[in-house]
């Protein structure tokens, strides 16, 4: 029976000639071939590395050398100056005017219509209280004074009676020592007390108004005498003959000599002037001695206050110049490029110069940044 039984692998190939089964196995070997070359041919794409991507070479370029600013070495002025502020009176007249507040007017020595001279003295403040203090400091010093005379008095009697005695050099020395620092302590106390009298001094300065023109008085605050003072408040006005002048209100008045011969900036002119001082604390005047051109009465001007100066000098500017501790340094660029330092010695420096006292010669070039 045929049921259930299996048939053996070669019927597959039954009834087929010789021929077709030798051709049937050339296609299957060359199948197989083609199919495994197919294989090995996919896995070698895998394992092939990815292909690099390359970025493009960096473009080298020439060497530039570093720009820098210069400078180069100049000569001239270098002036240390202060600007101080005035303002043109066409006309000879002063306002007058305490410079306290609260203080009585304890009298009034004219009257509107009288002719003054200059220094002549127009108007007080009480000062009882001033008075007897400033005569309180005299009296102190006066004491000071006295005792540093009997200190050294003693020292020389004590030394005299220890050479009498004992004549000990380390007695004597000890007393010659302790009187020393007594005298000391008292000379610096009397110091203190000379400054203090004067600032009240100064103080009372204040309450009195002096005329600082010849002139007459062309106006007085009715019911002056009397009254409490206020500060700037104008009591008095004294009109005298018109000089052309420039007056500035500054701590540096007392600087100014009188007579000396002073420029003035004005209205973008120089004015030439002469100093004089009224008698008023901190005023100084400049009068004109040459043209009046471009004024006008209440112009501002300028007057440069010279402090310390070098004539004709070298110098750079001060940006230029570099501290390094007790030394200065400038910087210059050498034959390769390169920025080096090179010692100097400096002078004066004022505003934005610096003096070059040696290490450069005028139109030597350095390196400000």
């Amino acid at each position: 029976m045929l049921f259930g039984r299996r048939l053996p692998q070669a019927s597959c190939v039954a009834g087929r000639t010789g021929k077709e089964k030798k051709m049937a196995g050339k296609r299957t070997h060359s199948l197989l071939i083609g199919m495994v070359m197919m294989s090995l041919g996919l896995t070698s794409c895998m394992l092939l590395p990815e292909e690099e991507e390359f970025d493009m070479a960096p473009i080298i370029q020439e060497y530039e050398g570093t720009e820098y600013s210069k400078v180069s070495v100049k000569s001239g002025d270098v002036v240390n100056a202060e600007k101080i502020s005035c303002e043109y009176s066409a006309a000879q007249r002063e306002e007058l005017a305490f410079y306290e507040d609260g203080v009585e007017v304890a009298k009034v020595y004219v009257k509107q219509g009288d002719r003054v001279k200059e220094g002549d003295l127009i108007a007080e403040l009480a000062t009882e209280d001033l008075d007897q203090e400033i005569a309180a400091k005299d009296f102190e010093i006066e004491k000071n004074r006295l005792m540093q005379r009997q200190r050294l008095e003693m020292r020389d009697l004590e030394i005299e009676k220890q050479q009498r005695t004992f004549n000990d050099a380390t007695a004597i020395q000890a007393i010659r020592s302790q009187c020393d620092a007594d005298v000391n302590n008292l000379r610096n106390e009397l110091d203190m007390l000379n400054v203090y009298r004067d600032d009240l001094r100064d103080q009372k300065a204040n309450f009195t108004l002096t005329a600082g023109i010849d002139g007459k008085v062309s106006f007085l605050l009715e019911g002056l005498e009397g009254m409490e003072s206020e500060m700037d408040l104008t009591v008095c006005v004294v009109s005298g003959k018109a000089r052309p002048r420039f007056v500035a209100d500054t701590e540096r008045a007392g600087d100014f000599a009188d007579g000396a011969r002073v420029e003035v900036l004005a209205n973008e002119q120089t004015y030439l002037t002469e100093v004089s001082h009224p008698k008023r604390k901190d005023v100084v005047h400049f009068n004109l001695v040459d043209s009046l051109d471009g004024l006008e009465d209440m112009d501002s001007g300028e007057v440069l206050y010279v402090m310390d100066e070098r004539r004709n000098v070298l110098y750079l500017p001060k940006s230029a110049v570099k501290a390094m501790g007790d030394q200065h340094v400038v910087y210059y660029e050498d034959e390769n490029g390169l920025k080096v330092a090179k010692e100097v010695q400096v002078g004066l420096t004022a505003e934005s110069m610096t003096e070059i006292v040696s290490g450069l010669e005028l139109g030597e070039e350095v390196i400000v940044r």
